[in-house]
């Protein structure tokens, strides 16, 4: 997570622009659902996401994260490097398209 500077009042936390819920909504949700007065499927619907999203607040709320994580698949990322190392070892030209 990322400060970007402002030059009044307090910094502001750089997230994406689809973002539902922010870090604060986070904490919110996790402190509802320690109290045990909500459960996944109730915070679910009050904040518009899905029960799974609610499911991974809560995981990680149990850490103490409360920050907006991103969606990439780092295993594919892997895998693409590899084959750019074994391409480039193996001497083929790169593919267009």
């Amino acid at each position: 997570m990322s400060i970007v500077p402002i030059f009044w009042g307090q910094p502001k936390i750089a997230m994406h622009k689809n973002t539902k819920i922010t870090p604060v909504m986070r904490k919110e949700i996790f402190k509802q659902w320690q109290t045990g007065s909500y459960s996944h499927r109730k915070l679910a619907s009050l904040y518009h996401v899905d029960k799974r999203v609610i499911g991974r607040i809560i995981q990680r709320g149990k850490l103490g994260d409360f920050s907006v994580h991103t969606s990439v698949n780092h295993r594919y990322l892997i895998q693409t490097d590899s084959q750019e190392k074994e391409r480039l070892t193996s001497g083929q030209k790169k593919r267009k398209g």
